[in-house]
Formats: structure tokens, sequence, C-alpha cells
């Protein structure tokens, strides 16, 4: 016994789906569940803000590769950070985050995955407003926020 109910693992360090087969994967979830465990959620830590537009397309194949791979070790959510969010709403950084967080909404949706933004130096009503604002009800389901150990 330990405690615990679910486990929340790293996909992009700690579990990577370049080293598990797909035997592996139920083997995985297979020995997880035989101590009475769960995967309640994976994180993907990236390394540069969502927005950053070197690198853009690799990040969003990443990211929807990291949502494949949580849902198929039994992950429904899977956590990132977007960076801070642009407060200048004409700015092409601001546009392309929505662009992006619209994208990865849709396939999350598709897969069956729920993204969890976790906030990174805005709180997260800032975040919380932001993405009531600019997101339709259908996208903001696929999202969740997570607050900050100092905000609770």
């Amino acid at each position: 016994e330990f405690g615990v109910s679910g486990l929340q693992v790293d996909v992009r360090t700690e579990i990577r789906r370049e080293e598990l087969t797909e035997t592996g994967r139920r083997d995985f979830r297979h020995r997880i569940s035989e101590h009475n465990l769960t995967i309640s959620g994976a994180i993907f830590p990236l390394n540069q803000p969502l927005y950053e537009q070197s690198g853009i397309d690799a990040r969003v194949v990443a990211m929807r590769e990291a949502m494949k791979f949580s849902y198929a070790i039994g992950a429904q959510t899977l956590c990132f950070r977007v960076g801070q969010i642009p407060t200048d709403e004409a700015s092409n950084d601001r546009k392309l985050l929505l662009e992006v967080l619209g994208d990865l909404a849709r396939y999350a949706n598709h897969i069956g995955t729920q993204l969890a933004v976790t906030p990174t130096n805005d709180s997260a009503d800032a975040q919380h407003q932001f993405f009531r604002r600019r997101f339709h009800t259908d996208f903001l389901r696929n999202f969740r926020l997570i607050r900050s150990e100092q905000e609770a």
C-alpha cells in the first residue's frame, strides 16, 4: 500500500514513447495496476514558449506525439506550460499562441486527451480569462488550468 492512487509521469524524460513498444506499454500499464495505481496524468515540459517561432513545427509535432503516447499509457490528461502569455493582444506571439492552442485543442478532442495548462508567471485567473475570452466552449472543455502551488 503506497498511500496514493495515481501517478503523474513525465513523457518527455521519464517514460519516452520511443523506448516502449506496444507490448512495453501494456506491460507498464499492467505493472502499475498490480499495485492498485493508475496513471492519473502526464506532463510534457517544453524547452521554449509554445509561441516561440523558432522550432514551432517541431514543438507542435512533439505535443501531438505526447498526447497520443499519454493516451496510450492510460493518462487522459497532459499537463504543459505555454510560456508567459503575451499581454499585447495585437502581437504576433499572442496570435500564434491562439492558433497553436486551437490546433492542439482540436487534436486533443479528436484523440481523447485533455490538455491542462500549468501557469508560467501568469496567475491562473489571468490564464483563465485568456482562455475564456479567446476560445469557444468546445475547446475549453479540452483545457484545464492547474493552479500553481503559490496560489493554492
